[in-house]
Protein backbone atom coordinates (compact mmCIF):
# COMPACT_ATOMS: atom_id res chain seq x y z
CA UNK A 1 0.00 0.00 0.00
CA UNK A 2 2.49 2.70 0.78
CA UNK A 3 4.55 1.72 -2.45
CA UNK A 4 1.78 2.57 -4.44
CA UNK A 5 0.92 5.82 -2.24
CA UNK A 6 5.29 6.66 -2.64
CA UNK A 7 4.55 5.95 -6.87
CA UNK A 8 1.38 8.18 -6.77
CA UNK A 9 3.50 11.15 -5.15
CA UNK A 10 6.67 11.23 -7.35
CA UNK A 11 5.46 9.96 -10.66
CA UNK A 12 3.84 13.50 -11.29
CA UNK A 13 6.67 15.50 -9.48
CA UNK A 14 9.08 13.14 -11.92
CA UNK A 15 6.78 14.54 -14.70
CA UNK A 16 6.85 18.34 -13.90
CA UNK A 17 10.15 18.08 -13.24
CA UNK A 18 12.30 15.22 -15.15
CA UNK A 19 15.93 16.86 -13.89
CA UNK A 20 15.69 16.22 -10.16
CA UNK A 21 13.35 13.03 -10.54
CA UNK A 22 16.10 10.65 -9.76
CA UNK A 23 17.28 12.60 -7.22
CA UNK A 24 13.91 12.52 -5.96
CA UNK A 25 13.32 8.64 -6.04
CA UNK A 26 16.45 7.66 -4.33
CA UNK A 27 15.69 10.19 -1.53
CA UNK A 28 12.03 8.55 -0.94
CA UNK A 29 13.78 5.02 -0.96
CA UNK A 30 16.02 6.14 1.75
CA UNK A 31 13.71 7.48 3.99
CA UNK A 32 11.13 4.80 3.36
CA UNK A 33 14.01 2.16 4.08
CA UNK A 34 15.10 4.33 7.08
CA UNK A 35 11.53 4.17 8.31
CA UNK A 36 11.08 0.18 7.69
CA UNK A 37 14.41 -0.31 8.94
CA UNK A 38 13.26 1.21 12.86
Amino acid sequence: MRGNRHQALYQPLCRAAATPCPAYITQALIRFNIKRLQ
